[in-house]
């Protein structure tokens, strides 16, 4: 039978089966077809990326997990889950190990709710796709399209789970990221296509909030602009001071920063990103102060260094990364003495 049409729901960035019946009746084909070919793994592994997202589209959650399941252990990650529910260390995946990975935390994420143990562990994979994915992209030796594309679409998957966890801010930093490595490294055009569907989602569920916020608070809403009229800013003001969600593009149209407000000062975690689109910095504020982790990066995507703050001032271990990924020098910084400062 020809393949069924599905949508993506604006949202959730669900994939929502226009025809829930022809849906499962195209699942139980293909998965038909996948039992059929037995000891035949290679032929297997081709056919389970479609499976597992054509059982999930039918609504047959538990078998897709347990397809993504087999296709781990295949790659050698026979106890993937239970290493990651027992939170035992793990090593970083291989390059043929991280979409088996992928479509398993995928599996995991929609077969559980937030908060549940395997939500946890579909985030914790995501997470080590990622990270592992960077390394490969970007270590040494150099970089890998094959990888950096690959980065990409961990990143563009992780930020559907991090919307479901009703993270909008981390999951458009990951959408805009994985959008910057698809043009720059001349992904196909339905990928740019499916991130940039995504990342216009997501902005525009900030610009809900930031309206609504508008009736909720009797504030306004405010567009900024360029002097050609290209808008740089838009949130919302309340007596003259910024409140709530504000995002900031460069002129290029491409996003600069996004984060929160409160009373006009910055507070909560904050994305800033390159002209080109690659990840600047981020980390978090209080009452306009650096506060908790902040990591800056490097125009290839790795660290530049990463740290703690406390109250503006840097605190505990920071370590210092080189271009490639590999640690340059850790330092190590004394807390200051509250009674040193300054008194009002």
């Amino acid at each position: 039978m020809p393949t069924p049409e599905f949508t993506v729901d604006p949202e959730t960035l669900a994939e929502v089966a226009t025809d829930p019946d022809a849906a499962a009746q195209y699942a139980d084909q293909l998965l038909a077809q996948y039992r059929a070919l037995g000891a035949d793994i290679g032929e297997q592994q081709v056919l389970a990326p479609q499976l597992i997202t054509w059982l999930r589209l039918s609504g047959q959650l538990s078998r897709a997990e347990e397809v993504a399941r087999g296709g781990c252990a295949r790659v050698g990650l026979p106890n993937l889950v239970e290493n990651l529910t027992e939170h035992n260390e793990l090593t970083a995946l291989t390059l043929t190990q991280i979409s088996p990975a992928l479509r398993l935390a995928t599996a995991l994420q929609w077969n559980s709710e937030p908060g549940q143990e395997k939500y946890d562990c579909a985030q914790d994979l995501f997470d080590l796709c990622v990270q592992s994915a960077q390394d490969l992209a970007f270590g040494t030796p150099p970089v890998a399209t094959g990888a950096v594309l690959l980065l990409a679409k961990a990143l563009e998957l992780r930020s559907k789970q991090r919307l479901g966890a009703q993270d909008i801010f981390g999951a458009l930093r990951d959408a805009n990221l994985s959008l910057s490595y698809r043009l720059d490294f001349h992904a196909p055009d339905d990928q740019i296509e499916s991130t940039w569907f995504i990342v216009n989602a997501l902005i525009g569920q900030l610009e809900n909030r930031i309206e609504q916020r508008d009736k909720s608070i009797g504030a306004s809403v405010e567009t900024e602009t360029f002097a050609a009229g290209d808008r740089s800013g838009f949130g919302a003001v309340s007596n003259a001071k910024r409140v709530g969600p504000w995002l900031f593009w460069l002129k290029t149209g491409r996003l600069k920063a996004f984060g929160e407000y409160q009373d006009d000062q910055l507070h909560g975690p904050w994305y800033w990103f390159r002209e080109q689109g690659g990840l600047l910095q981020e980390g978090s504020f209080k009452a306009n102060q650096q506060s908790g982790l902040w990591t800056r990066y490097y125009s290839n995507g790795n660290r530049l260094d990463q740290g703690t703050f406390d109250d503006g001032q840097k605190t505990g271990q920071w370590t210092y990364f080189n271009q490639d990924g590999s640690v340059k020098k850790t330092t190590v910084h004394k807390t200051k003495d509250p009674k040193s400062k300054s008194r009002s």
